[in-house]
């Protein structure tokens, strides 16, 4: 993209600025994981800096739960814009009786970046990561876990709602819905 998607315009601030005003709506701590501070200085809100740096979403999964003040973390990447604060009062409502709760959309694509996971969930992804493997994805099959595989369909949940940006043509779609009325 040429440039960090955490600082690309969106609505009427940044993909950052909305990720946090999403969480703080829903009264869940916020913490960002970057792999360098650089740029994140002025968020507002504490910075991590990757514990295994280099190592994507896996690595900011294990550095956002070895570092979390509380025993539950929720989870949202900047780059998924439409998640709306009740997605995470949803979640929240379902997490005492789960180690993770990852939202599947109806084509039964997870999505473990917009999730919920307990403290209890930490060693898994130390493991992979020490082992050198980096797929977050690699989680979800960890028997020792209790897992909710959630189904967004059963739930009334659009997949819109997990639009992900991971390309300029992704984020001019993003741009597009908005002001065509067709994304919220």
């Amino acid at each position: 993209m040429g440039k960090p998607k955490a600082f690309l315009p969106f609505r009427d601030s940044t993909l950052l600025q909305n990720a946090i005003g999403i969480l703080e709506a829903s009264n869940l701590e916020v913490r960002i994981v970057a792999s360098k501070p650089q740029g994140f200085e002025d968020a507002g809100v504490p910075v991590l800096i990757d514990a295994f740096p280099e190592t994507g979403p896996l690595g900011a999964l294990y550095t956002a739960l070895r570092n979390a003040e509380s025993s539950d973390s929720f989870v949202l990447a900047c780059d998924m814009p439409l998640i709306t604060p009740d997605f995470f009062i949803l979640l929240q409502d379902s997490a005492p009786a789960f180690d993770a709760i990852i939202p599947f959309d109806s084509k039964g694509w997870p999505h473990p970046l917009a999730a919920f996971y307990s403290k209890r969930c930490l060693n898994p992804p130390e493991a992979l990561l020490r082992q050198g493997r980096r797929k977050l994805r690699e989680v979800l099959s960890c028997d020792t876990l209790n897992i909710l595989r959630m189904q967004t369909l059963e739930r009334s949940l659009p997949d819109t709602l997990f639009l992900n940006v991971n390309t300029l043509d992704d984020y001019q779609r993003l741009q597009t819905g908005i002001a065509s009325g067709f994304y919220h």
